[in-house]
């Protein structure tokens, strides 16, 4: 019931490309098997096979190239990953670090991760939409610029 209801909101794509996101942070080394197995019960409508995961035979270079590339994509996917986790008792430590380093994917930075994750929350808290969020936290999917002036 509950995965019929995230495929009518959501759709498949996002479920396929959350799966993904996941897929290329472990293989990345950004998170543990640990952390997929908990991820697997924690967002149980997702589908998520951790014995799938830890046997990819796909690179992460090849892994990221199936990834979506628009920055309006990857928000979503994180609004939708850390919407899932604090659903059912908030933000942990533990929750915080996981959703972090699966971001890290596309920040590359932790720190801008975690300000990210924090950010989407208080918008989550706030009933903001992935659309009405985005166009809040956006920018801090882009690359920072460097000014050497």
């Amino acid at each position: 019931m509950i995965a019929q209801l995230f495929i009518r909101l959501f759709g498949n794509q996002d479920k396929d490309n959350l799966q993904q996101l996941i897929r290329t942070a472990y293989k990345e080394e950004k998170i543990t098997q640990t952390d997929v197995e908990y991820l697997s019960k924690t967002l149980n409508e997702f589908d998520i096979d951790p014995e799938d995961i830890f046997h990819t035979q796909d690179d992460s270079t090849a892994l990221r190239a199936s990834l979506p590339f628009q920055n309006y994509q990857k928000f979503k996917l994180i609004y939708i990953l850390t919407r899932e986790m604090i659903s059912n008792g908030g933000l942990s430590d533990q929750k915080l670090d996981i959703i972090s380093q699966v971001t890290a994917v596309f920040l590359h930075e932790s720190k801008r991760a975690k300000d990210l994750i924090n950010s989407v929350v208080s918008n989550i808290h706030n009933g903001n939409s992935v659309k009405d969020s985005y166009s809040r936290l956006g920018y801090l999917l882009k690359p920072r610029q460097i000014n050497f002036n």
